[in-house]
């Protein structure tokens, strides 16, 4: 069975000036509309996430650096790694009952943009810990920029 989450692609547009990369579109979005739009800044061996939502659905796309991504698809019982950089040009969908971790190995500063459909609540977060869960997975090498997935 295949992970709900899934691996959409970016096609930057570049010209003499540099590039521009349209993240999401409105044709792209389900479930509700954007709620909240942040960035994550992660250092050297620092993990962020590691749990999932009962109702959200997040989009995450890497600004800079590059992360080590693990999804679980907990109603299919599917885990994934995937490694991704800026230079790959890959948002990823995770909705409702996909844990999800991301992880910085690089030295320099993890970025990532997230785009959620539920706006963050203290007191309604929404996020089930999963920081005792075992995170066994399949290697799914996105491409890391030509850095061969390391």
């Amino acid at each position: 069975m295949q992970p709900r989450s899934e691996i959409l692609e970016i096609e930057p547009y570049s010209d003499s000036r540099g590039s521009l990369k349209k993240v999401l579109m409105h044709s792209q979005l389900e479930a509700g509309s954007i709620r909240e739009v942040y960035l994550i800044y992660t250092r050297r061996g620092g993990v962020r996430g590691n749990h999932y939502h009962q109702v959200t659905l997040e989009y995450f796309t890497v600004v800079s650096g590059r992360a080590t991504i693990f999804l679980r698809d907990l109603p299919a019982g599917r885990l994934q790694e995937l490694r991704v950089s800026a230079a790959d040009n890959k948002v990823i969908r995770v909705p409702p009952g996909v844990a999800h971790a991301f992880r910085n190995d690089a030295e320099e500063p993890l970025i990532i943009l997230a785009v959620s459909t539920r706006e963050y609540s203290r007191m309604d977060p929404d996020n089930t810990d999963l920081s005792r869960v075992d995170w066994d997975v399949d290697v799914l090498v996105i491409g890391c920029g030509g850095a061969g997935g390391s």
